[in-house]
């Protein structure tokens, strides 16, 4: 069980990407085959998030894997993913987020008071993944959430990174 742990200070550096600094569990950098399965968290300022670190050099997130998780009473976003393509220090880097899948989680009263205004889990969405390319959003109930319940954007910006993706496939289905 993961409950009230790492707060970030008001007017200080991290609390500008908050998210990125405050989550119960960060995936950053090269990140593959994360399993992220029976916990829980509560009273926390995020639940789970990744994405590339602040560097120039082009990072891979791959075969990341969250289910069966509780989360409850989350300030911001509940499980936030992302390949960089939002965070401004990262748009020529070509990152990647490639096979992700989330499902059987459950979310109640998430994204009431988010920390910064900028970076991936910052809109308080229940489930946000931002340039996914192989994703798959499954049996989850999310109840209560101030931003969206399940944010997708797949793919990327071809003109940011020059990064080829061959196939780009959302599937969100069965969710409540």
């Amino acid at each position: 069980e993961f409950a009230f742990a790492r707060q970030v200070e008001v007017g200080t550096d991290s609390a500008r990407f908050a998210a990125l600094y405050a989550a119960a569990i960060e995936l950053r950098g090269n990140t593959t085959d994360i399993h992220i399965d029976h916990n829980r968290m509560i009273h926390l300022p995020a639940g789970v998030i990744g994405s590339p670190l602040v560097i120039r050099n082009p990072q891979t997130l791959d075969r990341i894997v969250i289910e069966d998780n509780e989360f409850e009473d989350i300030e911001g976003s509940a499980i936030a993913l992302s390949n960089g393509w939002s965070h401004s220090g990262l748009r020529d880097t070509g990152s990647r987020l490639i096979h992700v899948s989330i499902m059987r989680n459950r979310i109640e009263d998430c994204g009431y008071r988010t920390l910064a205004h900028w970076s991936v889990g910052a809109h308080g969405h229940g489930i946000e993944v931002t340039g996914g390319e192989l994703v798959e959003i499954a049996w989850n109930h999310v109840y209560r959430s101030w931003g969206s319940g399940i944010a997708v954007l797949m793919g990327s910006d071809y003109s940011r990174g020059k990064v080829e993706r061959p196939l780009i496939r959302g599937l969100v289905h069965h969710n409540k």
